[in-house]
């Protein structure tokens, strides 16, 4: 009896939780660390290039808030895609996409870690990467709940630290607002092919900063309540998000300029001590902290899809293994050496454009899924629908169509 219990995962997460959890996940992916990667090629219309983001994910969250509640289980896209088209070898396909893709995720987060911690301590980046990465998984080996405690601490200080950055500009520098309304326009009025090439390019790249919540499904299984949690969860995490983001790129944009951003390895700590004149220690240390959280939670999704996928026979059962403390412990440092090794290989930006790819292929499909899954509807799971009928079509052509564009480009 005790072995039986000890291969199952723990239902300890309430909808609060959950919420701080996708939070963190998603601001800690992206605007500590690529900021200036969009703002370089988007200019001072970055803010565009990040609605645009917002406006594909945000459809995509709609979609995927829906499916969680018709099935609360880990490995969530692979089991909606099976749901939807009973292709097995699809379904697992799509899945390894999805766990390579937060593993790719995890290497951007840690050299993005690297980066903030040479600012502090010149020490060689793969030893820092490796040291973060050893006491991450000391921590999310312990169980669910500690992960996701030690996630949500994280993401009110990292939120906190957002704020404050912005405010500190804004106080600091009063004109900054109209320095980038001013600039704003000019590019507005100037509109050319290059620049809407530029903003297309850098939602790209943006859209990796909203990317998080779809990790949010793979710890259904250790969800209490998941049918009423996901789709409050996601939705105040998504929107909570894009108002961060649009702020801190109003206010970056009125002290620096696109190219200052985007050749700073710390482009928010450049920020603040432009705007303040002093050191910018403090954005340093929450930076370190938001990259952290995005860690623990790309790797806590990786393991729970690896655990998803093998309880279903699709991959080796040696990942359906859970230790005695309730957690997948083989995917969580399976994941951890992947990330480190291609950390330590592939440059940032790359990282980051392939994440993005392999993640909109993942939401087209999630999107068609669900379009497919509504057709069988009954009275009873129609109650389910948290969106318009139109809006997972919506979401299949918008994420369709910034793949596409990307490519073109």
């Amino acid at each position: 009896m005790a072995q039986r219990k000890s291969q199952t995962l723990k239902r300890t997460v309430g909808v609060r939780l959950l919420t701080l959890y996708g939070i963190g996940n998603i601001v800690g992916a992206g605007v500590y660390v690529l900021i200036g990667k969009i703002a370089e090629p988007a200019g001072y219309l970055s803010v565009i290039a990040f609605l645009l983001a917002a406006l594909v994910a945000f459809a995509a969250a709609l979609s995927y808030a829906e499916l969680a509640a018709r099935f609360p289980v880990s490995a969530g896209i692979s089991v909606y895609l099976y749901e939807a088209f009973r292709a097995k070898r699809l379904s697992t396909v799509i899945g390894i996409f999805l766990i390579v893709a937060g593993a790719i995720s995890t290497a951007t987060l840690l050299k993005g870690f690297s980066g903030y911690f040479y600012e502090l301590i010149p020490l060689p980046p793969p030893l820092i990467m490796a040291t973060a990465m050893f006491l991450l998984l000391a921590v999310m080996l312990k169980g669910i709940k500690e992960s996701v405690s030690a996630a949500a601490i994280l993401t009110i200080i990292e939120v906190g630290g957002l704020l404050f950055l912005v405010g500190s500009i804004i106080w600091s520098q009063p004109q900054a607002l109209g320095e980038f309304n001013l600039h704003f326009s000019e590019s507005l009025s100037d509109i050319s092919f290059p620049a809407i090439a530029g903003v297309i390019s850098a939602a790209f790249i943006a859209f990796y900063a909203f990317i998080g919540f779809e990790d949010m499904v793979n710890i259904a299984e250790e969800v209490k309540r998941p049918q009423k949690a996901f789709p409050i969860a996601i939705l105040i995490a998504m929107a909570t998000v894009t108002l961060l983001y649009v702020a801190v790129a109003i206010a970056t944009l009125g002290i620096l300029t696109p190219q200052q951003l985007g050749l700073s390895s710390a482009p928010l700590a450049d920020a603040f001590e432009t705007a303040t004149g002093n050191a910018p220690g403090i954005i340093v240390v929450i930076s370190l902290l938001a990259t952290l959280n995005g860690i623990i939670v790309n790797v806590v999704m990786g393991s729970r899809f690896l655990y998803g996928l093998a309880k279903r026979g699709w991959i080796p059962a040696w990942f359906a293994k859970v230790s005695g403390s309730h957690v997948p412990a083989r995917g969580l440092v399976s994941m951890g050496v992947i990330a480190l090794i291609a950390a330590s290989l592939v440059p940032l930006e790359f990282l980051a454009q392939t994440t993005s790819m392999l993640l909109l292929f993942v939401f087209l499909a999630v999107n068609v899924s669900l379009i497919v899954i509504r057709r069988r509807d009954t009275e009873e799971s129609r109650r389910l629908r948290v969106s318009p009928s139109a809006m997972p079509w919506f979401g299949a052509i918008a994420s369709g169509a910034l793949l596409v564009s990307q490519v073109v480009i």
